[in-house]
């Protein structure tokens, strides 16, 4: 017992970080990360706990937390088709997965650090505790080392009641939520207050408004019939000239099955065609005999592939109208760093393009751009955008109808898969929109307005489809408002921290 009250802070953050990581997909055991930081909470508001071992226990909770929610990176490995053997390919993938668990754990050491520190009881230290941790995840999250997959508002998926908050205030009001909840339920536990009151009211209020909302009918509008094809193309096959042609003649074939079912477009994963388009008389010859079949169907289609940018390259997802004419560009705007983009470019920039099968840098897309279809504007989102709402909240907010995702997550393990969906089902409520998503390897599916997975396919395996879709014109709040929960909750941490202060100080 003895060696267990010594170590209770470890056990906290160990426990902790489990608990939130079984909270994600695909385990998605969602109600842990109600109570996941309560804990590590308590053990914080100790007396005078010294800085340095309440950021080592914050640091240990997010890494097992990120640990956890990323294992998918491991599935990098085995790199043989770029040419690295079976032991330096695992080292790269071990090594990558503890280095982005690592930065993004910091942030959590240092948001425990604050709240050991911030000196506040009771709700001030509730309110400190959401202001700092949305404050900290919202600062990391700018610039080339943005990296907000772990979104705790993920882990609420499975609980589409909860959910539906989104709409009000973007994936921060339900991340704000599960802290505040976790700190009240801590207060309590410390205090025996009130606090325990003000957590069941919380939970009340969340679910039962997230209820009612659900009940409502869909909103209406034109519908439209969407095709998807899931090539479930290898990533060895993607960087030979044999395997383009064949992966290209994998997408005709599919294109030619669904055309002739007459939908009104038809929607390619992330690169596809992994050439840059439009076509040359020099370029695969295969994808000239693609434009003459689109034109043969008269059928639009999205496919993705590169555009030029300069000295550079785009990943693209393009526009085609039936008779061939690129009529709308989407380009991604958010580069998966140390893949896609290179973060302190000057340092390792040579090792990243050594491992990197592109010869050329990627250049992102402007956040303004506007995705323009056949179907009218849509919101566009390449596999990483996902993890970031404001993307598709300005495009819907621009006039977009519908969003459209498309991504390959055939380079990385099985876990990837279902975090990437619970994502875009928190971008689908938070625009009200009907979600479209074409995957390489899976899986491709269609989300409604309210978060309900209406349309997914398997894992690694080829899938065509064609499903119904209802264009919308609706406004969320967050849609009109953005990300206003982020700096009214460092507003009211600020207020906490001044209200605390003033209180200290009249005691003594």
């Amino acid at each position: 017992m003895k060696v267990i009250e010594q170590n209770s802070g470890v056990l906290c953050a160990l426990g902790g970080g489990a608990a939130l990581g079984l909270a994600t997909q695909p385990v998605g055991w969602w109600w842990l990360a109600w109570i996941g930081l309560v804990p590590l909470w308590v053990w914080l508001g100790q007396e005078h706990p010294r800085p340095v071992p309440a950021f080592r226990l914050g640091f240990v909770l997010g890494m097992v937390y990120h640990a956890t929610l990323l294992r998918w990176l491991l599935g990098m490995h085995p790199l043989d088709w770029m040419g690295i053997p079976f032991w330096p390919s695992l080292g790269i993938a071990v090594g990558l997965w503890l280095l982005v668990s690592a930065t993004q754990a910091w942030i959590i050491g240092v948001w425990a650090l604050a709240l050991a520190r911030c000196g506040l009881r009771g709700g001030l230290r509730v309110l400190y505790g959401i202001g700092v941790w949305l404050a900290l995840h919202w600062l990391w999250g700018q610039g080339s080392t943005a990296f907000p997959w772990g979104d705790l508002a993920q882990t609420q998926v499975p609980d589409l009641w909860a959910v539906q908050v989104v709409r009000l205030g973007g994936s921060a009001l339900l991340v704000g939520v599960l802290i505040g909840f976790n700190g009240l339920v801590a207060e309590a536990w410390s205090r025996r207050g009130r606090y325990g009151t003000g957590a069941a009211v919380l939970l009340l209020a969340v679910h039962g408004w997230g209820l009612w909302q659900s009940s409502q009918p869909l909103p209406q509008g034109p519908t439209y019939n969407l095709g998807v094809i899931q090539g479930n193309i290898p990533q060895n096959q993607k960087w030979s000239e044999t395997g383009r042609v064949n992966i290209i003649e994998t997408y005709r074939a599919g294109y030619r099955n669904l055309a002739r079912t007459r939908p009104d477009l038809i929607i390619l994963p992330e690169t596809a065609l992994p050439e840059v388009w439009p076509p040359g008389s020099d370029d695969t010859p295969a994808l000239n005999v693609m434009l003459e079949q689109l034109r043969e169907f008269n059928v639009p289609l999205l496919p993705g592939a590169f555009d030029r940018r300069g000295d550079g390259l785009a990943n693209t997802l393009f526009a085609l109208d039936g008779t061939g004419q690129v009529i709308g560009r989407y380009d991604k705007e958010h580069l998966v760093p140390l893949g896609e983009q290179i973060p302190l470019k000057e340092y390792v920039g040579w090792l990243i393009r050594k491992l990197s099968p592109l010869q050329r840098d990627l250049q992102p897309g402007d956040l303004e751009q506007v995705f323009v279809t056949s179907l009218g504007p849509v919101s566009g989102g390449i596999c990483f955008d996902s993890a970031f709402g404001e993307g598709f909240r300005v495009q819907t907010a621009k006039g977009a109808r519908l969003l459209i995702s498309i991504t390959n997550d055939a380079w990385f393990g099985p876990a990837m898969a279902p975090e990437h969906h619970a994502l875009e089902i928190l971008r689908a409520v938070e625009n009200e929109r009907w979600l479209v998503r074409a995957s390489n390897n899976g899986s491709s599916g269609v989300i409604d307005p309210r978060g309900r997975t209406v349309r997914l396919t398997g894992r690694n395996v080829y899938a065509e489809f064609v499903a119904p879709i209802t264009a919308l014109d609706t406004r969320t709040l967050y849609v009109q408002w953005g990300d206003w929960v982020i700096p009214t909750t460092v507003l009211l941490a600020c207020l906490a921290l001044v209200v605390g202060r003033m209180s200290a100080r009249r005691w003594l």
